[in-house]
C-alpha cells in the first residue's frame, strides 16, 4: 500500500512538471517594444515687424518708382537744347557735348538710369578721347562681328554690330541709334546698368566703323 501512494505521488508531480513546462514551451506571447519619446517642441512667437522711418537726411523720397523695363521707345529722342552751353559763342546755344553718331548718348544713358532710381551720368571729354584710342586697338579682332554682341566689364563696355545686306546682297553700314545700344545694355544689365559699374559718375565713348561695314561702339565709364 505504501509503495502505491508514493509511486501515485511521483506520478502525480511528474505529470505537473510535464504540464508545467509545456505551458512555458508553448507560449505565443512576444514582449511589447518600448514606445519612442516624443520631445516636446516650444514655438516661438515672432513678433510683428516694426516699420522703418524714411531717412530724409539726404532729401526727400521720389515720387515716382523705378521701372524694372526701359525700351528704346521707352527712352525719348535727345534734344540740342538739353546739351551744354557754348560760352564761346556770341549767342549762347546749347548743344551736344557728344559728336557724330554719339550725339545724345549721355542723355540717353541718364534717361534710362533715372528711369530705374539711380543717378545720371555727365559726359567726359578724357574718358571719351581713352576710348577713341582703345576701339582702334581691338578693332584687330573685333571687327567682322557675324551677330550683334555686348561685352561688360568694370568700367567699360564693348557694343558690336554686324553689317547689313541691301538688296543686291551687299555689305552696309547699319544705323544704330544711341537710344538702342543704351536700351540693349540696359536689357543685358551690362556697361552703366551693371553691378560692377553702378556707382559711375562719368561717361566717355567712341564709335569705330570698320573696313568690312561692321561696327564696334565702346563707352568708359568712371
Amino acid at each position: 500500500m505504501r509503495r502505491i501512494v508514493k509511486s501515485s505521488i511521483q506520478a502525480s508531480i511528474c505529470l505537473g512538471v510535464l504540464v508545467i513546462a509545456g505551458c512555458e514551451t508553448t507560449s505565443d506571447e512576444t514582449p511589447l517594444e518600448p514606445l519612442p519619446v516624443v520631445e516636446s517642441v516650444e514655438i516661438e512667437e515672432v513678433p510683428d515687424p516694426v516699420p522703418v522711418e524714411p531717412d530724409l537726411s539726404l532729401g526727400p523720397m521720389p515720387k515716382t518708382k523705378p521701372v524694372e523695363k526701359v525700351d528704346e521707345r521707352d527712352i525719348p529722342p535727345a534734344k540740342h537744347n538739353d546739351g551744354t552751353v557754348i560760352a564761346n559763342s556770341a549767342t549762347p546755344l546749347r548743344a551736344f557735348p557728344e559728336k557724330g553718331d554719339l550725339a545724345g548718348i549721355t542723355q540717353a544713358h541718364t534717361y534710362a538710369l533715372q528711369a530705374k532710381g539711380a543717378s545720371g551720368l555727365e559726359w567726359s571729354e578724357s574718358l571719351a578721347q581713352r576710348a577713341s584710342l582703345q576701339v582702334q586697338q581691338i578693332s584687330m579682332g573685333m571687327c567682322g562681328a557675324k551677330e550683334s554682341k555686348i561685352l561688360s566689364a568694370r568700367g567699360e563696355a564693348i557694343y558690336l554690330v554686324p553689317a547689313g545686306l541691301d538688296s543686291q546682297g551687299q555689305a552696309r553700314i547699319v544705323n544704330v541709334s544711341v537710344r538702342k545700344m543704351v536700351a540693349d545694355l540696359m536689357q543685358q544689365n551690362a556697361g552703366a546698368f551693371s553691378k560692377e559699374n553702378s556707382g559711375s559718375m562719368i561717361l566717355g565713348c567712341a564709335v569705330n566703323k570698320c573696313v568690312d561695314e561692321s561696327q564696334i561702339w565702346m563707352c568708359l565709364y568712371k
